[in-house]
């Protein structure tokens, strides 16, 4: 009787202190591993259960921890170069030759906008204007690689590889100017793109690089841009990106003129949109791309 009745307290402490909490930890297990990193467990008290139910808690802590810093790393430099980084080695620098088209936007006179408005209004509006064009770099496939300064530098076909990365980039450039001359009136900006072979990846020491792109194409886009503010349109473009780019965008451009940029010898052969402001602007080249993929897969 006496050991029967042993046997019934250990089943009952089994089914009131160690099975109940034992389950809720592999719960809180299973909603982490969905991804859940919200999930967090009652500890009862201080026991070798209560240790296993606040080691999960702790766990669970250090997982958002290190999603949260990823998050930044990726909001700092992309998400495909921050997912490409945290998968290479090390001692990995990842440099390639790589065929790649490059849009350059920067600001026309930024110093007169900060003496037109407050510190606070300069920030908000170049933020709105970095907003415009990160969404339609990526809503194009492309990667925004560097704020500099008033400009920004966005590469289509690098890391990634982009079925089309010079028309892409065209029609990324018409979206943004549209959008800009809509929706960010105080901000005028003019852009240059260019396509052609470059240099990615990790450059810099072995205690501090940053992923970029180097060759005559970033080189070309940034002159472009910077001609480009005298154009009406405010978007040049080289004839080469236009060749390269599918039937359906270069359809938009016109090859008209050529001039020899500054620090080069050669003339470039300069395209400008057909209209200088897309009033409308159906997704074509994005069609394309979609036909494309399909064709591929």
């Amino acid at each position: 009787t006496q050991s029967r009745s042993s046997a019934a307290s250990d089943v009952y402490k089994r089914q009131t202190y160690i099975t109940p909490p034992l389950q809720q930890v592999r719960h809180g297990m299973e909603r982490v591993s969905v991804g859940d990193l919200d999930t967090e467990v009652a500890v009862f008290d201080g026991s070798e259960i209560g240790e296993l139910q606040a080691g999960f808690n702790n766990m669970v802590h250090e997982l958002r921890e290190q999603q949260h810093r990823k998050d930044l790393f990726r909001q700092h430099v992309g998400s495909k170069i921050a997912d490409q980084a945290l998968s290479a080695q090390p001692e990995e620098r990842n440099v390639t030759k790589r065929d790649a088209s490059v849009f350059f936007i920067d600001i026309i006179g930024s110093t007169k906008l900060s003496l037109e408005y407050d510190s606070y209004t300069v920030v908000d509006l170049l933020n709105r204007f970095y907003t415009i064009v990160v969404e339609e770099v990526n809503r194009a496939g492309g990667v925004v690689n560097k704020f500099a300064g008033d400009a920004v530098l966005a590469i289509f076909n690098v890391p990634d590889d982009h079925p089309d990365p010079a028309g892409a980039s065209l029609y990324c450039a018409r979206v943004v100017m549209n959008r800009l001359d809509h929706e960010l009136p105080e901000i005028a900006a003019a852009v240059g793109i260019s396509a052609g072979r470059v240099v990615a990846g990790n450059i810099g020491s072995k205690d501090r690089y940053e992923y970029t792109v180097i060759g005559d194409p970033v080189n070309i886009a940034s002159r472009l841009s910077e001609l480009a503010k005298q154009e009406p349109g405010r978007i040049l473009a080289s004839q080469r990106t236009v060749n390269m780019a599918n039937e359906e965008e270069a359809h938009f451009w016109m090859i008209d003129g050529a001039t020899v940029l500054r620090g080069r010898s050669d003339a470039t052969v300069l395209a400008r949109p057909e209209n200088p402001v897309v009033t409308s602007f159906a997704p074509v080249s994005y069609t394309h791309l979609r036909a494309h993929e399909t064709r591929e897969d």
